[in-house]
């Protein structure tokens, strides 16, 4: 019998990101079988991400950052951290001496300088201070180009590369493993008889503070609704967390019920969310109402991932200018503009 040595892999994020981490451990989990995967999550995640692992079919344990670990640590993103995570990083370096990565996402030319940028960039130089590696993605073909001068990298080979890196993996060789897991994973491709021809996924979690949120308001749900229900059946699906149910609107439950309204539906419109990722690994038309912020970050996917070939993105074509900014600010915010841009796609 073959002996496996333990590592332990940070992944304090939302749900999406622990998807995300999931589906690139996997595919080095089908290389190197002389490890086994603790993957670290936030308490209130520890359940939502077992259930990942089950619907992957992973062989990765989850426990969460209150249980004890053992040396070697790693976290596998190295994008910028919001406070608390980074206060746990810190706090991982000095008691397990963990390997992480810095990153410095490409932000629009003449991005603002206000707090937001001022921390990340604070973050950037104090994460050198205390030993992070230094990451240059490796991105082959993936690299998208808003405008004359400006790039993004899919997080997904973010995370290769520093999968790469640490494992010392061949990117190619870990791209191809995700690839044949997706294609082994395709539940999209066996369902049966659609239920629904159109599901709509609006939510993508908390709502911001600050200004337009990503999720898709309900002036447009109801667009929808008016433009498409004389031929079409249409569901509006919310987690169950949300407490409205009408005659078009259920809740989900868990992520084998979200599972199971993706894979009976035809054709899912969702916004940059977690819904979004699941739905374009298992194969399902999608349309996506997709910010300017991170354009290019999350969506739209890289062209080696295998995807639906109908998958369709609704951006603020007309606000380029202003995609990958830091976030936070007016011009950033004008992008997810929803009653704006979503004529595109009506």
């Amino acid at each position: 019998m073959t002996s496996t040595s333990k590592i332990y892999i940070l992944s304090q994020r939302q749900v999406g990101d622990i998807f995300l981490d999931t589906i690139v451990l996997a595919s080095i989990d089908n290389i190197r079988h002389d490890l086994e995967f603790m993957l670290i999550v936030q308490p209130h995640y520890y359940s939502i991400a077992r259930q990942i692992q089950k619907l992957l079919k992973t062989n990765i344990n989850i426990i969460t950052t209150n249980d004890p670990v053992e040396k070697p640590v790693f976290e596998l993103s190295p994008l910028e951290r919001s406070f608390f995570p980074l206060i746990d990083l810190i706090k991982y370096k000095f008691k397990y001496n963990i390997t992480f990565y810095r990153y410095w996402r490409p932000l629009r030319t003449k991005a603002p300088i206000n707090l937001k940028f001022v921390y990340l960039a604070v973050q950037y130089i104090f994460l050198s201070l205390i030993g992070s590696r230094k990451l240059k993605a490796n991105s082959s073909d993936t690299k998208f180009f808003l405008n004359e001068s400006k790039k993004s990298t899919h997080v997904l080979d973010i995370l290769i590369s520093t999968s790469s890196n640490y494992f010392r993996i061949d990117p190619q060789l870990i791209r191809d493993n995700i690839i044949f897991n997706v294609h082994n994973s395709y539940l999209a491709r066996s369902k049966d008889k659609a239920y629904n021809d159109i599901l709509v996924l609006p939510s993508v979690g908390v709502a911001s503070k600050t200004g337009p949120n990503k999720e898709i308001p309900q002036s447009i749900i109801d667009e929808i609704i008016t433009l498409n229900s004389s031929n079409n059946r249409i569901m509006v699906s919310y987690y169950e967390s949300d407490k409205r149910i009408d005659s078009y609107a259920n809740h989900y439950a868990s992520l084998t019920d979200l599972v199971n309204l993706i894979t009976s539906s035809n054709h899912i419109i969702a916004s940059d969310s977690f819904p979004a990722h699941l739905t374009v690994y298992l194969g399902s038309r999608i349309t996506i109402f997709l910010p300017g912020s991170h354009y290019g970050l999350f969506h739209p996917y890289p062209k080696w991932f295998p995807k639906n070939s109908l998958t369709e993105y609704i951006i603020d074509r007309d606000n380029i200018k202003n995609f990958n900014c830091c976030g936070n600010c007016i011009k950033c915010l004008e992008t997810m503009h929803w009653d704006r841009i979503h004529k595109n796609f009506i």
